[in-house]
């Protein structure tokens, strides 16, 4: 081998390092895969056109964990695990009744923004959700989890800032299917309000 020929070839190899090695420590640097902790309020109430009740809004705990992987500097999917309170003040004549739904969710989110630098960012987010019933009473005592559905599904969607570790995000959950596990013939689905703060632990 020449070495002209030695010469251009060390020089390309040269070339290729300097391009690679920005590549590879940024790869480094993003965090591909995040997960953390997270806890907030909910504001919940329950859709119903055939109560004689009247369903006012019902204040509850939300908190969990969450799981993360981004797939480019815009987009990531997000998997949660929350125990959440729901359900709503339910009122006939002067009577109140406090209704309260504990549920496991499991939403799986499409997140779309600024999701991999350490500067502030926002995001939006969307995706399915299965809630898993955990415990059902009132401030009474006859009402139990005989008289709601096991699973339920709906919709979430969202909005979210982040800063370094920390994050704040609002979001708004639709049922849509029936809650109602009763005799009757009511269809009764969850509507949730929820605002949550989060750490990432990595």
């Amino acid at each position: 081998m020449s070495t002209n020929h030695r010469s251009i070839r060390l020089s390309s190899l040269a070339l290729a390092a300097l391009v690679l090695v920005p590549a590879v420590a940024a790869a480094q640097t993003a965090p591909l895969t995040t997960f953390g902790v997270k806890a907030g309020v909910n504001v919940a109430t329950l859709s119903s056109e055939d109560s004689t009740a009247e369903l006012g809004q019902k204040i509850g705990l939300v908190g969990g964990v969450f799981v993360g992987r981004s797939i480019n500097d815009r987009f990531a999917m997000r998997a949660e695990g929350l125990f959440s309170q729901r359900g709503a003040k339910q009122t006939i004549g002067s009577i109140e009744n406090d209704v309260t739904l504990t549920y496991f969710d499991l939403p799986l989110l499409a997140v779309f923004g600024n999701t991999t630098t350490e500067e502030t960012r926002f995001n939006v987010f969307t995706g399915p959700q299965a809630s898993f019933l955990v415990s059902a009473k009132d401030d009474f005592g006859g009402f139990n989890d005989d008289e709601v559905k096991g699973v339920d599904f709906g919709w979430t969607l969202g909005a979210g800032v982040e800063r370094g570790r920390a994050s704040l995000d609002v979001r708004y959950t639709l049922g849509l299917t029936n809650a109602d596990n009763s005799a009757s013939d009511a269809s009764i689905k969850n509507r949730t309000f929820a605002v949550m703060v989060g750490y990432r632990l990595k």
